[in-house]
């Protein structure tokens, strides 16, 4: 058996080829025969001995067929060797001829040894530790056997190695003998390559121990495209020739090495070896034109000559010397020289080298792709000089770059002290290092935001002779990381102290694919294990903040997440001592052991409520579980509880679900039980479980909950088949899903059948649904029933299904009939549907398998609704076979329109889309509410592999409209659009868009679907009128044009904007503001996070202008900056006020929710004019409008008459202000008399929703006119109260013959009040009478009194607030009318009347335009005569009638 792994050895070393022969057995089949051999063989007692002691854990040897094991012709029908994976090698028909005799004299001799052919499949792996290599150096021998071995012939005419072994298949043909006696060996060795171009490989060796002679021929031919060129990827794949020829002492010894490609020699090499006084010199030196074989990328690196040559002492002592060792040729040159002690220890190491270009600025590294490139780079390390215990190593390299990762420098130094190097008790070496690596990028945006753009490492120890390595600090330092590590290293292990640390975690999120974000620390002491994958730490550690994008999870770690305890992993297993995670609201505790075969673990965890994981439950939630056991039984318990809590407003209460088993070799078997109450009523779950590698097995399924009863029993099968009954008995299921946190209620039957048929799986369905209501979807009733076979592969199907009333998803579908029927393995199938809005809806086809796959035959489908229709236009067909689907002529006719599709889509893709005039209302009868209106045309064509699909498209629509744009003003659309599809990206040649109200864009570009690349470039004009919706609440307008050139770039969940937004001669109209900006222009620029304003500027319709500049923020809140200049803007609100002003406002902060308006406003002038008129605001009438005709209809839609009389909006963040107002004087307040000018400043704090005014304006100067009279004022104030309307408030004052008359005016500027009070006090007509006639009313003439009438109706301004002052002057004339009138054209009047008697009324009416006297007399109650004349001359007499009724 060695000798046959001697010769398996041997023939690994053969290179592999291309090609197998068809017809033979290839590797699979013979490894699943030898799988399966092994399985199925009986084996007998000395064969497994034998087994067994040559096996080891990562080596399973098996012997299969041994015939005549103890006779000199042995033979063994199969050997094969396994790892952890499977069978690797396989020998076949071994036969061994052997003189069993001539083991007596130590002698083994082998006369042949065969086999018929040898697998080796792939190479074996190995889950052992390595150990690590001894320092000491050892000479060359040949081992000295306890027999001498003797194999005069060894025959394998086939030996296949699989394509993971060397990267290819190969086929080769092993002959050869071996001799290895008494220290001596004499080998011949014979490898011919069976397919491909074929190529020899010849070996002769013979070496004795005792003369020290060796004679070394090795021959190695291959014709072109061979294995080694392919191997070493030379260029043009040449024939190649590779000679190592030697012979003479081994102490004094010429070896020569030739290697030729394509006849030229490209290789040269020679080398000696001498014995001298201190040990075995040997010299060697290699030369030739490597580059020219080598791939053209890679030549520049190794130049036109390539020389190695170096000397190097074997010493006899121990130890050895490697001295002028050089290395050049081209871009590379390296100077070294090396030497260890007698004990093997390394005492000298120097080393320079550079890497710099012969020609240009980079060098092209000699690694696979000839895409990994640096600027410059340089290395020297200096150890163990003489006189001098310092030693010292730098590295630097600059301009590193690669496809995917790219670096400005990296820059290391290190050094320390390497004392006492040749004693090996006083041995010691320090070493400190410092780097940098700077100017990282990187292809991936996720990788540059986790590294950053530089990052830092640091070291520091020393070693002492017979101490551990002290690791004093190792440091990494990252843009979001930071990860120290100190200790002691021995044997391969770290013993010390580990710290990982990270301010913001939410550079990872590119990684991670989620948002990230908070901080995380975490400290660890204990061992750490490389070779083995062992640790035994004790963690401390903490996260901060932390959000990983999921709100479950976001919640649950919510605040500071607190980690502590100790974790293990050795040759116990995994241990766990008291390992906590927990912070306020989850804790989570684990402690014990775990292995293979073995536990003793526990495990608790508390969630503080529910509701942390969905808002609709509440309750503290506590598991506990245990783990225990001991060779392979293991008891598993298992529980969860929740006291009290609710589940979607229900009462929950002592809730409980636990798991009682025990887990063996055989499986898991075990109790599931659950039981709690809900609302006051029980609710139990209750199940057995029996798991193994062949089934799962779940018997006694029982689920009762009011109004719902499951039971049954259910097996899944290895295979995947399921076997059991289901029973559904549920006259509401409300209460049992609102278990799953599910709006439902309804009556829901079911019975389920399953049952393996062979292979396939049966199934047999009934269920019946009435008034069932599932969030929002409503099945008013609905029952089926199906007998199915071959459920999971291609069904034949014999049932039907109807409902009635059925809601979902907007579409109501009053009734839907489906049936199927089989016949052996084809099933028929038809259906209809009546929609709502009078849609029909009819199908029917046939579904039957065929070879590999199935075909799926639509006869007939069509979609009505009145004169629209959709319908195939002839039959279609759909087959699926061998993972592909292929479909021809389907051609759906839609109203004048055509869809028609035909193609394969599986491995690789072939389809052809052609639309025609498509009418996009054909929508409508599934949506009504979407409104669409249009057509559309197009093709596309769709290739190349379904892992990399490729595709090429033009699309034109016209007509274009729908619901959710008809507001825009921008409709009907016309659409197009040019492009393709290839590498996850789609490349939009040319994409225009047209509309009206001035709409034209187009657009071009790439849009990767993933990745950066994303780079549009967009154009074209919009009306701003596409902006009304959004003002169109307050009654305001935008018209005007925006022109747009912008470009968007970077990824698309992650666009990227710049360019440019221009508008011109637009217009603005706010009547809630009484503001029209006319006559505005400006531009922006668009960047990747903002809009900056450039420049705006607009004109006041009323005069003067205003600009605006800065930035608007494109972030969720809009954070903005911008500066607004007022330059004499008349503004004039067309009640009140005109005002003239000047000044700066600056807009700062997330305008979207809140910001800030401050800044400073100079008044100019302003005009408060006090209305004459009467009246006052008049409330909307509520009118519900019943059928209204359409234009009625469409006036209310634009006057939103409903939706501002119920309207309600939920405020955000009001805009903070800080507005200092200005106005010294030219503040004037006209009106009613009032003639008064004031002046001040005024501070606006608070916000918009309560503003808050600071300071107020104080009065000039001014007066009050009365009939003459003036009356100048000696104090006012004018203030704001929270709008445009201010607060009056002035004081006059004026001296009579005996009394002090004090008039007042306060209140609104729209509708002050006017009050008189005097000294000593008098009624407020009597004041008025001093006042004006400086008598009392007693003392006036009717004429005076009409004249007193008319002064209290000019301050009153016709409005109630004149009803006292007019009713006393009415009583004290003796009147029974005295009014305030006006006529149709807005003149005031008096009109004062009397009953002369009971039926006469004498009435006069003076100052509205003509005066007139009246004359009424009634001569019934139902009839009146009236008679007028006035002094226009007019004159009339009329009778009038009136009943009530």
């Amino acid at each position: 058996m060695r000798v046959l792994a001697a010769a398996i050895a041997a023939v690994t070393l053969a290179m592999p080829v291309m090609a197998q022969e068809a017809e033979r057995e290839s590797l699979m089949d013979m490894l699943a025969r030898a799988t399966q051999l092994n399985e199925t063989e009986q084996r007998g007692a000395l064969v497994g001995f034998v087994e067994n002691q040559i096996s080891s854990p990562d080596r399973q040897i098996r012997l299969n067929g041994i015939d005549g094991a103890l006779s000199s012709n042995a033979s063994i029908d199969q050997i094969t060797i396994s790892d952890t994976e499977g069978i690797w090698l396989i020998v076949e028909n071994a036969t061994l001829q052997w003189n069993q005799g001539a083991l007596l004299f130590g002698r083994l001799e082998i006369q042949s040894l065969a086999a018929d052919s040898i697998a080796y499949i792939r190479n074996p792996v190995s889950t052992e530790a390595p150990a690590a290599p001894s320092p000491e150096a050892g000479g060359f021998s040949v081992p000295e056997l306890p027999v001498a071995v003797i194999l005069e012939d060894l025959s394998v005419p086939n030996v296949r190695f699989g394509e993971q072994v060397f990267g290819l298949g190969s086929e080769i043909s092993l002959a050869g003998s071996m001799t290895l006696d008494g220290g001596a060996i004499d080998a011949q060795l014979d490898i011919v390559r069976l397919d491909g171009p074929g190529g020899t490989l010849d070996l002769d060796l013979q070496y004795a121990n005792d003369t020290r002679e060796i004679d070394l021929g090795l021959d190695l031919i291959e014709p072109e495209d061979g294995i080694v060129a392919n191997l070493l990827n030379i260029e043009g794949r040449p024939e190649i020739a590779l000679g190592l020829q030697g012979a003479g002492p081994i102490d004094d010894l010429d070896i020569t090495l030739t290697f030729d490609a394509d006849g030229s020699r490209i290789l040269t090499g020679e080398g000696t070896l001498d014995q001298t006084g201190e040990g075995l010199a040997i010299a060697a030196d290699l030369n030739g034109p490597l580059s020219t074989v080598l791939p053209v990328a890679y030549r520049d690196f190794f130049g036109t000559e390539t020389a190695l040559s170096l000397e190097a002492l074997m010493r006899d002592a121990g130890g050895f010397e490697v001295s002028n060792l050089s290395l050049s040729g081209g871009e590379l040159s390296l100077l070294a020289n090396a030497a260890t002690t007698a004990d093997g220890f390394l005492n000298r190491l120097d080393i320079a080298g550079e890497i710099s270009p012969v020609s240009g600025e980079t060098v092209t590294l000699p690694m696979p792709g000839a895409s990994t490139s640096i600027q410059r780079a340089r290395f020297d390390v200096d150890y163990g000089n003489e006189g001098s215990d310092q030693w010292t190593g730098s590295f630097e390299l600059l301009g590193f770059s690669t496809p995917d990762f790219a670096a400005q420098s990296l820059v290391l130094d290190t050094s320390g002290v390497a004392a006492d190097l040749d004693d090996p008790a006083t041995r010691r070496i320090t070493f400190n290092g410092d780097g940098m690596l700077e100017g990282v990028t990187s292809s991936s945006e996720e990788i540059s935001q986790a590294l950053g753009t530089s990052f830092g490492f640091g070291l520091a120890g020393m070693w002492e002779a017979g101490e551990p390595i002290t690791l004093a600090q190792l440091r990494l330092v990252a843009q979001a990381l930071n990860f120290e590590a100190a200790g002691q290293i021995a044997d391969n292990v770290f013993t010390g102290d580990l710290a990982l640390t990270t301010d913001s975690i939410a550079p990872f999120s590119g990684l991670a694919e989620r948002d990230l974000s908070g901080a995380i620390a975490l400290n660890a002491t204990g061992t750490i294990s490389p070779l083995s994958g062992g640790f035994d730490l004790t963690l401390m550690g903490n996260g901060t903040d932390l959000s990983v994008d999921d709100d479950i999870a976001d919640n649950l770690l919510e605040g500071t997440v607190a980690l502590s305890g100790r974790v293990a992993r050795n040759e116990i297993g995994l241990e766990a001592e008291n390992f906590r995670i927990a912070n306020n609201q989850v804790e989570m505790v684990a402690d014990g052991t775990y292995a293979t075969g073995t536990a003793d673990f526990t495990f608790d965890l508390a969630l503080a409520d529910l509701a942390l994981i969905d808002p609709a439950m509440t309750g503290r939630l506590t598991a506990t579980g245990t783990a225990r056991g001991a060779e392979g039984n293991i008891a598993l318990t298992a529980d969860i509880d929740i006291p009290e809590g609710t589940l979607d407003g229900r009462t929950l209460r002592n809730a409980n679900i636990g798991f009682d088993g025990t887990s063996s070799e055989t499986g898991l078997v075990g109790s599931l039980a659950g039981a709690a109450s809900l609302d006051g009523f029980r609710i139990t779950l209750a199940s057995e479980i029996d798991n193994n590698a062949e089934r799962l097995r779940l018997s006694d399924i029982t689920f009762d909950a009011p109004g719902t009863a499951l039971s049954g029993n259910l097996t899944r099968f290895a295979n995947g088949l399921l076997d059991g009954r289901l029973t559904l008995d549920a006259p509401n299921i409300e209460t049992a899903a609102s278990l799953a946190l599910v709006e439902a209620s309804g009556a829901v039957n079911a019975d389920i059948v399953l049952d393996p048929e062979g292979e396939t799986q049966g199934a047999e369905l009934t269920a019946a649904l009435n008034a069932v209501r599932f969030n929002d979807i409503t099945i008013g009733s609905a029952n089926a029933q199906a007998v199915v076979a071959d459920l999971f592969g291609v069904p034949v199907i014999d049932g039907s299904i109807n409902g009635a009333d059925i809601v979902a998803a907007g579409t109501e579908i009053q009734s839907v009939s489906l049936t199927a029927t089989s016949s052996q393995e084809t099933t028929q199938f038809s259906g209809n549907a009546a929609l709502n809005a009078g849609t029909e809806l009819t199908l029917a086809g046939l579904l039957e398998p065929i070879a590999d796959g199935y075909r799926v035959a639509l006869d007939s489908f069509r979609l009505t609704q009145g004169q629209l229709a959709a319908s195939l236009a002839r039959p279609a067909e759909l087959t699926v076979a061998n993972e592909a689907v292929s479909f021809s002529g389907i051609e759906l006719a839609v109203g004048s329109g055509r869809i028609s599709a035909t193609g394969s889509a599986g491995q690789s893709l072939d389809i052809a889309l052609d639309v025609t005039a498509l009418p996009l209302n054909i929508a409508n009868t599934i949506v009504p509410d979407l409104g669409l209106a249009g057509t559309v045309s197009g093709t596309a064509q769709i290739s190349g592999e379904a892992s990399d699909p490729r595709a090429s498209f033009s699309v034109e629509a016209s007509g274009i409209n729908a619901a959710a744009i008809s507001d825009f003003g921008i409709a009907p659309l016309s659409l197009s659009a040019q492009g393709s599809f290839a590498d996850n990206t789609i490349t939009l040649s040319q994409a225009r868009a047209n509309g009206s109200g001035g709409l034209s864009a187009t657009a071009q570009g790439t849009i990767p679907l993933e990745g950066a690349g994303l780079n549009i470039a967009v154009n074209g004009s919009a009306p701003l009128s596409l902006a009304n919706r959004f003002v169109a609440d307050r009654g305001a307008q935008i018209s005007g044009t925006a022109t747009l050139n912008a470009r968007v770039t970077g990824r698309i969940d992650n666009p990227q904007f710049s360019g440019t937004v221009s508008v011109a001669n637009g217009e603005f109209i706010d009547p809630g503001l009484a503001l029209r900006l006319v006559g505005i222009t400006g531009n922006a620029a668009l960047t990747a996070d903002r809009v900056t304003i450039n420049t705006l500027t607009a004109n006041l319709a009323t005069g003067g202008s205003v600009s605006a500049s800065g930035f608007v923020g494109l972030n969720a809140g809009l954070n903005s900056d911008i500066a607004i200049n007022f330059d004499q803007a008349r503004y004039a609100d067309g009640n009140l006020v005109v005002a003239t002003l000047n000044g700066n406002l600056r807009l700062t902060g997330p305008i979207a929710n809140g910001g800030r308006l401050a800044g400073n406003i100079a008044v100019a002038r302003a005009d408060i004019t006090v209305p004459d008129g009467f009246g006052g605001a008049v409330s909307v009438i509520d009118v519900d409008h019943v059928r209204p005709p359409s234009p009625v209809a469409a006036t209310l839609a634009r006057a939103r008459i409903d939706q501002r009389a119920s309207s309600t909006t939920t405020p955000g963040v009001p805009l903070e202000l800080a507005i200092s107002i200005s106005a010294p004087n030219q503040v004037f307040i006209r009106g009613r008399g009032l003639d008064a000018e004031v002046g001040g400043a005024v501070q606006i704090n608070g916000n918009v929703a309560s503003i808050q005014p600071v300071g107020g304006l104080e009065l000039i100067r001014g007066r009050l006119s009365i009939l003459g009279q003036r009356i100048d004022f000696d104090e006012g104030t004018v203030t704001l109260i929270g709008d445009l309307d201010p607060f009056i408030n002035l004081v006059a004052r004026t001296e009579g013959s005996d009394i002090t008359v004090i008039v007042t005016v306060s209140g609104r500027a729209s509708s002050p009040e006017v009050t008189f009070s005097s000294d000593p006090m008098l009624p407020q007509d009597e004041v008025l009478a001093r006042l004006i006639f400086d008598r009392g009313v007693g003392e006036l003439s009717p004429l005076q009194l009409a004249q007193l009438a008319a002064a209290a109706a000019e301050l009153a301004g016709g409005g109630s607030g004149s009803g006292s002052l007019l009713g006393s002057l009415r009583e004290a004339a003796g009147l029974d009318d005295l009014d305030i009138v006006t006529d149709s054209e807005g003149n005031v009047g008096v009109r004062a009347g009397a009953y002369i008697d009971d039926n006469i009324y004498l009435g006069v009416e003076a100052g509205a335009g003509e005066s007139r006297v009246t004359i009424d007399l009634d001569i019934t109650e139902q009839l009146r005569a009236r008679g007028t004349t006035s002094t226009t001359g007019n004159s009339g007499i009329g009778l009038f009638y009136e009943q009530d009724y």
